[in-house]
């Protein structure tokens, strides 16, 4: 307290304990996080409505079993934009086997059959050093079926090189538009670890084809990719695929590599080479014979005050070489970037200059040129802005006109459950029909207390050449699902209940605070309690006093000693009572009148004697009838299953406070007690009930010793 200045400040500091309130079960059991959904979609005034169920998880608690399922329909992307195809798989692992059946992608190697989404099943099983796969497949969508066949056997030589062997046969039957045909993709892999950050993959395959003409062809893969050193980062890919090879690339030569190195402190260069061709043969039945090259050569650097810049010279070159010649382009370009972050924005610009050439007009353009800028604005965790626009000209076209784009974007935090979104884009083509096209995309989630979620997403587009806008919707709602797949053997549960022992209802207590070793729960309404996830061991089960109310205490003695075991849930209810109370003194009484020894007038042996430790006291003044407490006496009670000790204080007193009804013994040492002292009685027998106190006197006497006279003489 301060009143210097007749003002009076009390501070105060409370501490407060965070308590979980863990009053239902859970964590027993292995969870499956998995939902539902019930998704509708419409545009231009059609609808369809869907459903999905979906998990993925695993089934046991050291994940050697594993499954990811999806089930999905009926199909109504054909209905709106924003629907959805339908989907059925289900994928099952066991340590080292997998098995999917249904849709999904089915694929072995870049060469045979790099993507394939279909229907159908696999097996893979990969044991120690070996590895098999084997699927059927049918694409889904396309006419005629394809059915695709495919194995793969591999085989881990050292801990560097592995080699892989696959073969697929892709089936196709005809139909009034086409032939049938069955073709057969061999291939051979390598793996090959050259450094920790460095791997090489070589591929080779060859195509047996079966149909109108039988022929066969050749295809190879070169991958190299990883770092060389700390600063330099390489990549080299190249595929050939003859015009008979018919696995994922077909009639194709595709060639890309790039490197990127130190150059001085934080400036970094990169040199990059691409180039594709298809047609090689440069056969006249077919529409073209695409050719293209791409080089580039950049530079980027960072200044210390956070600003971005880079520098990138690219020449590229698209050619077709089947008479009559569609197109042969040329473009030469110079671009400067630059990126900035001011506190809560971002900038991002880019300005590029050059010239395009197209050789088959015999005309150039001395003044190509694009300029694109990025801004973003994050004023708060709960806001985002983005601005995005883009001017210039496109590429590969002969046309003069620039291409434009504006994209202006956000999104918002409502409340911790409520955001929504906003996107508004325009685009202007450049082509020759110069089409435009506006579009506004939106998305509204809200998640329930419940944890369901509701999301809405809309869009509408306008086309230049349409008189009408399209809008499409698809409103989904998520609930999640806990399916419980089995019990946890690595941890039990404690669980129980505390309630009131002195009513016949056994009315449950709510809001008991207990604890088992660290873990903490409290009872509900009903007077429940559980730990639901404990490791198998040794627990003090403990509950706090306070929370069960003044003078109140267990019926049984605690902590109580719990060996949990697990996968094993046990139980132990825990009453409730009114606690008792033993009080008392300790203190030292003369002796009573009926045991004090009658004066006499002759002297003998028999008549002379001393009482306690034969000092002279005056019992009005001391007030020996009401006795004077002993201090430090050692007290005990006791019942069957504890004991309780104490020292007196001061005055003698003793208080044995917030002990539980029942049978007590009540037991006094005389270790501390005055010489030539006893107790009148050392053991008490108690019985308690609820709420009952009893209070005890304990007497210390003195007691009476006789005087022996040795020898008798006159003292001179």
């Amino acid at each position: 307290e301060d009143s210097s200045n007749g003002m009076v400040s009390v501070c105060r500091t409370v501490l407060v304990e965070i308590i979980p309130k863990v009053t239902d079960e859970f964590g027993r059991y292995l969870i499956l996080p998995s939902q539902v959904t019930l998704m509708g979609a419409g545009q231009d005034g059609e609808n369809g409505i869907q459903a999905e169920l979906s998990g993925k998880g695993s089934l046991d608690e050291e994940g050697r079993r594993g499954i990811d399922f999806l089930f999905r329909g009926p199909d109504i992307q054909e209905i709106s934009r924003r629907g959805r195809r339908d989907e059925y798989r289900l994928s099952y692992q066991y340590e080292d086997v997998h098995l999917h059946f249904g849709d999904g992608n089915y694929s072995l190697s870049p060469l045979t059959q790099k993507f394939c989404y279909g229907r159908g099943l696999e097996a893979n099983i990969s044991p120690g050093r070996y590895g098999l796969k084997v699927f059927y497949a049918e694409n889904r969508w396309s006419q005629p079926k394809l059915r695709r066949v495919g194995t793969s056997v591999g085989y881990q030589l050292t801990k560097k090189l592995n080699i892989i062997g696959n073969f697929l046969t892709k089936r196709n039957r005809s139909t009034s538009s086409s032939w049938s045909y069955d073709e057969k993709l061999y291939s051979l892999e390598s793996k090959l670890e050259l450094a920790k950050t460095l791997n090489l993959d070589l591929e080779l395959g060859y195509c047996d084809t079966k149909g109108e003409q039988e022929s066969g062809e050749l295809a190879f893969r070169i991958n190299l990719d990883g770092q060389l050193s700390d600063q330099i980062r390489c990549s080299y890919e190249n595929i050939y695929a003859g015009p008979n090879y018919f696995g994922y690339y077909n009639d194709a030569g595709y060639t890309n590599s790039t490197i990127t190195f130190p150059i001085y402190g934080k400036l970094r260069g990169n040199l990059s080479y691409r180039s594709y061709k298809n047609n090689l043969d440069i056969d006249t039945t077919m529409e073209t014979a695409n050719r293209e090259k791409s080089r580039q050569a950049s530079a980027f650097y960072s200044f210390p005050f956070g600003t971005q810049i880079s520098l990138k010279y690219e020449e590229l070159v698209r050619e077709d070489c089947v008479l009559p010649v569609d197109y042969n382009y040329k473009e030469k370009a110079l671009k400067l970037g630059v990126a900035q972050t001011f506190g809560k924005f971002s900038l991002r610009t880019n300005i590029e200059r050059g010239e395009f050439e197209d050789r088959l007009l015999a005309t150039k353009n001395n003044n190509l040129e694009r300029y694109g800028f990025y801004l973003y604005f994050r004023p708060s965790y709960k806001q985002t802005y983005s601005l995005y626009t883009r001017t210039g000209h496109s590429s590969f076209t002969g046309i003069p006109k620039r291409t434009k784009t504006i994209d202006i974007s956000g999104s918002w935090l409502i409340q911790e459950n409520i955001s929504f979104s906003l996107n508004y884009r325009w685009d202007e083509s450049g082509s020759e029909e110069n089409q435009k096209l506006s579009n506004i995309f939106s998305t509204l989630n809200y998640t329930l207390p419940n944890n369901h979620a509701l999301v809405l997403r809309s869009q509408w587009v306008k086309y230049q050449q349409k008189k009408k806008g399209e809008f499409s919707f698809l409103l989904k709602y998520t609930i999640p699902l806990r399916i419980p797949v089995s019990k946890k053997k690595s941890v039990g549960a404690l669980k129980g209940k505390v309630y009131d022992q002195e009513k016949s209802e056994k009315n449950p207590i709510p809001k008991v605070i207990l604890t088992a070793n660290e873990a903490t729960a409290i009872t509900s309404e009903n007077g429940r309690y559980i730990f639901p996830s404990l490791e198998p061991g040794t627990y003090y089960l403990r509950v706090d006093k306070g929370s069960i109310g003044f003078n109140r205490v267990p019926t049984r003695k605690l902590p109580l000693i719990i060996e949990v075991r697990g996968g094993e849930t046990i139980t132990n209810d825990i009453g409730v009572v009114t606690s008792c109370k033993i009080t008392g003194r300790v203190a030292i009484f003369d002796l009573p009148s009926d045991k004090k020894p009658e004066e006499k007038t002759s002297i003998s042996q028999d008549s002379l004697f001393l009482i306690g430790p034969g000092e002279k006291r005056d019992s009005k003044k001391d007030n020996l009838d009401k006795g004077i407490g002993l201090v430090n006496t050692f007290l005990e009670i006791t019942n069957q299953e504890e004991v309780l000790r104490q020292l007196t204080d001061k005055k003698g007193r003793f208080f044995f406070e917030d002990i539980r009804p029942g049978k007590w013994k009540l037991k006094i040492y005389d270790y501390s007690l005055p010489a030539h002292h006893y107790l009148e009685q050392n053991e008490f027998q108690l019985e308690l009930k609820p709420g009952e106190e009893a209070e005890i006197t304990v007497k210390v006497l003195p007691r009476k010793r006789s005087i022996q006279i040795i020898d008798e003489g006159k003292i001179d």
